[in-house]
């Protein structure tokens, strides 16, 4: 978030965000939830988008929370927002991702396309690219795997070239996995997520080491089955 906040909501904001990169996740909830409360106070509209904006994204991080919660506060992101801020476009990429997520693919690829012609004119790579992998996972939602695989290759290679952003990355060699997987190449997917354990254990994405590690489990059990 760029918009100056309360200093208050930013320091729980710190916190969880804290929390959350020592692996803490439902400590990390609870600070962005009491965060949330405390913006309601202040009545200060940016400190609010950025408190619901935090707790959606831990939540939407966390396979065991509510789906519909995160979207919840992302939809409360996006309505207090100020239109064409980076705070407005950051809620809407992690809505359309959670609706995409629901399956709610429609609306999904309807904020995709909006924001992508937005990134596209202002020429910003990074919103590009994080419509990109929006784009990927749904195609991979709705089993069009060759346009998954083109646009989360797009978007990795806009992210390894020139934005400095290691989680999406990982998140990136996570679903190119999964893609591979799908595809029945084996060997790829695991050179996928070999590639997220180092950049999960690089820096200290604790979420991302343990999915990959349990996705490559899962590719050493096929191997002794067959």
């Amino acid at each position: 978030m760029t918009q100056p906040i309360n200093a208050q909501i930013a320091r729980l904001i710190h916190r969880a965000n804290d929390a959350a990169a020592r692996g803490s996740i439902p400590e990390a909830q609870d600070i962005a939830r009491e965060a949330v409360t405390k913006a309601q106070d202040v009545f200060h509209q940016p400190s609010r988008t950025a408190a619901h904006y935090t707790l959606a994204t831990l939540l939407w991080s966390d396979e065991t929370a509510p789906a519909e919660e995160a979207r919840e506060h992302a939809a409360q992101a996006v309505e207090l927002a100020t239109n064409h801020t980076e705070e407005y476009y950051l809620a809407v990429t992690l809505l359309a991702r959670i609706d995409a997520g629901l399956g709610y693919f429609e609306h999904a690829k309807a904020l995709n396309e909006n924001l992508l012609e937005i990134y596209q004119h202002k020429n910003r790579q990074r919103g590009i690219a994080d419509v990109l992998r929006s784009f990927g996972d749904i195609a991979l939602k709705e089993n069009d795997l060759p346009a998954a695989r083109q646009y989360f290759t797009e978007s990795l290679a806009l992210y390894e070239s020139s934005i400095n952003d290691p989680l999406n990355q990982a998140g990136l060699l996570l679903s190119l996995g999964s893609l591979a997987f799908r595809e029945g190449n084996m060997t790829e997917a695991q050179q996928h997520w070999k590639q997220a354990v180092a950049l999960g254990q690089e820096h200290a994405f604790y979420q991302v080491v343990v999915y990959a590690r349990r996705a490559l489990a899962t590719l050493s059990e096929i191997a002794v089955d067959d």
